[in-house]
């Protein structure tokens, strides 16, 4: 049973990180043997990406500046990412999309406006 300990905690790691520079990573309590942060920290964040990227997408269908948002800070998020892990071609992708998301904002504006 979980007291009244946080089970997400956002932090630095600084001495056991994925790659030789600071790293933010997510504080996994121990649960039954479960793995910590050195394990699970990258895994963890590629998945709440995943997630939020298709919350964004969802914001998008239903018209809402909300969507264009979230999804451009989730590639920011990407790029940390990235450079967290030493993964650089995760930083290619992410400009490459928020590039994409802005297009199609801008075109998402102006069929709008024309239609009003």
């Amino acid at each position: 049973m979980i007291s009244g300990e946080e089970i997400w905690r956002w932090g630095w790691d600084t001495n056991e990180g994925i790659s030789d520079h600071a790293s933010i990573f997510i504080y996994i309590p121990q649960l039954h043997g479960l793995a910590t942060t050195a394990e699970y920290g990258p895994m963890m964040w590629s998945w709440i990406l995943a997630v939020i990227g298709v919350i964004g997408i969802f914001f998008v269908g239903r018209k809402t500046i909300w969507g264009w948002v979230v999804l451009l800070v989730n590639e920011c998020l990407w790029i940390a990412y990235a450079l967290i892990t030493d993964q650089y071609g995760f930083i290619f992708s992410a400009i490459a999309y928020a590039a994409v998301y802005i297009k199609s904002f801008i075109h998402w504006r102006r069929d709008d406006s024309l239609q009003v």
